[in-house]
């Protein structure tokens, strides 16, 4: 059963005991980055009280471009902290925008990124099953 944990102007961070995963929304609008840095470092503190495997990110109302500058501060702090902290598969829910989610693809393709088993969806059951299947 999902339980708030966090919640920020835009940011709300659930997570569920019985399958051990955060499902994260971020609304952040294009000129909040500093806020979006802010909001992702105190996800790590989630991250480091509950230990999820796994989490599940709703970007369906995200629109900030994430600039190479922003990718590389997101492998060096937030993929770093997810790869070290047992995090092993990510779902992504994207706007239909297809820069934002290519900037979403770059981040992760960075080198911490790369340890962590990630697929893009644009629905929210699609992506939660595939957080789950196993195979």
């Amino acid at each position: 059963m999902l339980t708030d944990v966090l919640e920020t102007e835009n940011m709300l961070v659930k997570y569920d005991s019985e399958l051990g995963y955060c499902d994260i929304t971020l609304t952040h609008g294009g000129n909040q980055v500093e806020l979006f840095k802010s909001d992702l470092m105190q996800f790590l503190d989630i991250l480091r009280k509950y230990h999820p495997d796994k989490n599940l990110w709703n970007l369906a109302l995200f629109e900030i471009i994430i600039e190479p500058e922003l990718q590389g501060w997101i492998d060096k702090n937030i993929n770093n902290t997810e790869t070290d902290l047992g995090v092993k598969r990510e779902a992504f829910i994207l706007p239909d925008d297809m820069i934002i989610e290519l900037s979403i693809e770059q981040t992760m393709d960075e080198s911490y990124g790369k340890s962590i088993i990630t697929k893009l969806f644009l629905n929210y059951e699609q992506a939660k099953d595939w957080l789950f299947d196993e195979r």
